[in-house]
């Protein structure tokens, strides 16, 4: 089968759109940068308990890295059925080989999956449209974004941008980075101890003043 090209992937979103959750209003994506470090995942537990605590449901994007660490915690505890991913894929051996088992896994406890449409053997550029449309049906389907990025986070600023353009609250926690500059936004930080210790939300200049 061939793979299919940018334009019935951005097509083909229209469709997905229509399956996803109606909880919108209470779902919270986590999302962040692939390269970030092990002795981070206890931060992103804490923000994940902090969240469930607040009867939030979560989402996120089925990546190594973050989004990984979300899903290791919440199949530990038992809570897969809280958590939506957005896949860019059509099914599980197109993940990457090192989370293709914690996925299934994640299905099979009660997680959903949103599927994407991108293949197995698919070009650079298809799966990079692929990728930035799952972001876009991630963005689409939540409340507010909790972004780990670090200097390597082109995908999660991406998404942090569209976030902030369909006016969601946005929640950033930097490692050894500078906070993204998009316009008209400034970022506030969040004064409080415990899991959002070190985070930033994005507050519009208008609003900030």
């Amino acid at each position: 089968m061939r793979p299919l090209t940018a334009s019935q992937i951005k097509r083909g979103v229209q469709t997905t759109m229509k399956r996803v959750d109606t909880t919108r209003k209470k779902s919270i994506a986590i999302i962040g940068t692939r390269t970030l470090s092990r002795s981070y995942s206890k931060c992103v537990s804490n923000i994940v308990d902090d969240l469930l605590n607040r009867s939030y449901l979560l989402s996120s994007g089925g990546a190594v890295g973050t989004d990984q660490f979300v899903i290791e915690h919440l199949l530990r505890n038992g809570y897969s059925n809280k958590c939506t991913v957005f896949s860019a894929w059509k099914y599980y051996k197109c993940f990457p080989k090192t989370i293709q088992a914690m996925m299934k896994q994640f299905k099979e406890y009660g997680g959903k999956i949103q599927w994407g449409l991108c293949g197995e053997g698919a070009n650079y550029s298809i799966a990079r449209v692929a990728l930035l449309e799952r972001n876009v049906r991630l963005v689409k389907a939540c409340y507010g974004v909790v972004a780990f990025i670090d200097k390597n986070s082109r995908g999660s600023i991406f998404t942090i941008k569209q976030a902030i353009k369909q006016k969601k609250k946005v929640v950033v926690c930097p490692i050894d980075c500078d906070l993204p500059k998009i316009n008209d936004i400034v970022w506030r930080r969040i004064k409080c101890k415990g899991p959002w210790a070190g985070s930033y939300v994005a507050k519009s200049i208008y609003e900030a003043n």
